[in-house]
């Protein structure tokens, strides 16, 4: 599945690797078409699966909008435009970086602390071993909690 946190964690590598502009570029239209069904959140995956709503259903399929996964929307094209120097695919995309952006201040800007992140589905440590459970991929710390110990 096209997990936008790994296609955004991964861009940089895969460019400096390679000629990745045609794959991200691809990417980033499906990643906008998505964007706009979903009316400026971003998804988990590029496609989204579209599934039927059941009491079961996956969350991750139904929702999106979390940092770093979502980011991608911004931060891909940003990526491409560094590696590459392709303003025109930068000009393409900023509607879909505005819109993402525009979309963190509408969603952070109705919280109890203005601005401050705190609603949405986050992920926090989700890949940290620090659980004590080698087979377990999510880490000990609790997103939108503080450790104490």
């Amino acid at each position: 599945m096209g997990w936008t946190g790994d296609a955004n964690i991964f861009a940089g590598t895969a460019c400096f690797h390679m000629d990745s502009s045609a794959f991200f570029r691809h990417y980033t239209r499906s990643m906008n078409l998505e964007q706009e069904l979903m009316k400026g959140m971003v998804p988990f995956f590029v496609p989204r699966p579209k599934v039927p709503v059941r009491e079961n259903t996956n969350p991750f399929y139904l929702e999106g909008g979390a940092c770093v996964w979502a980011d991608a929307a911004a931060m891909i094209p940003w990526t491409l435009y560094r590696y590459y120097g392709d303003a025109a695919l930068l000009r393409e995309q900023y509607p879909m970086m505005k819109s993402w952006t525009g979309y963190i201040r509408m969603r952070s800007g109705e919280n109890k602390v203005p601005y401050l992140w705190q609603n949405d589905h986050q992920l926090g440590d989700w890949l940290a071993l620090d659980n004590g459970d080698i087979q377990n991929p999510i880490g000990r710390t609790v997103s939108g909690t503080r450790r104490t110990d």
